[in-house]
């Protein structure tokens, strides 16, 4: 009886605290499983906006660049082009300029019987003899 008693209590008793045991450990593992993927979702979620967040800034980075290259390259022709005009209005005329170069170079070659050795300096044209302005 003694072996019987002590079948028929580890029957009966254990099976009901069993199962609540059993209920009680599934939903708490249940509710963290929950829990984990609502925090995965919220962490794939705050990923995927900061991704379309910096590909659309990039996106706006990149056209700005474009637009401002444009805009460095419009403003570097149109300097390019004053240049060009300035150039073009400050030196003179093929013609003067053979004169000029003729008119020179008979100078330097007639020298005086006392200045031989002394080469004479001559200042140039008002044209030639300032410096052109560095435009930046």
């Amino acid at each position: 009886m003694c072996l019987l008693g002590s079948v028929t209590l580890l029957a009966v008793l254990p099976v009901p605290a069993l199962a609540i045991s059993i209920r009680y450990d599934y939903r708490q593992m249940r509710r963290k499983e929950q829990d984990r993927l609502a925090r995965m979702d919220v962490d794939y979620q705050r990923r995927k906006e900061l991704a379309e967040f910096n590909a659309r800034r990039e996106e706006r980075i990149r056209a700005t660049e474009e637009r401002t290259a444009k805009k460095r390259a419009k403003r570097q022709k149109k300097k390019d082009k004053k240049r060009q005009k300035k150039e073009k209005l400050d030196t003179p005329a093929s013609g003067q300029e053979e004169e000029e170069v003729q008119i020179h170079s008979v100078e330097e070659n007639s020298t005086d019987s006392d200045s031989s050795d002394e080469r004479q300096i001559r200042p140039l044209p008002y044209s030639e003899s300032q410096p052109k302005e560095n435009i930046s």
